[in-house]
């Protein structure tokens, strides 16, 4: 069995880098047959006077948005085509 491997560059702290993410998958011309939704970042120090708003948040949209914005892309995609008989 073959296993295809392609590098995709995105920011999956935005919008616009999840829905290039998966639109890189969908260009892909292949079923996704299995993902591990498993990005993840995060920072040390003192959370009350060592770590910036911003850097959290952005830890958050990381975390915990894109995983949810990209299972919805993708678990909808893969109920269609399973439904569908493919």
């Amino acid at each position: 069995m073959a296993i295809t491997v392609s590098p995709v560059q995105a920011d999956l702290a935005t919008y616009e880098g999840v829905e290039k993410f998966y639109s890189e998958l969908r260009s892909a011309g292949r079923p996704l047959e299995i993902v591990a939704l498993n990005a993840g970042v995060g920072v040390g120090g003192d959370f009350t006077r060592e770590t910036d708003l911003e850097e959290e948040l952005d830890i958050i949209n990381v975390n915990v948005t894109s995983t949810v914005h990209l299972a919805k892309r993708v678990l909808k995609t893969w109920w269609r085509r399973t439904r569908a008989g493919f």
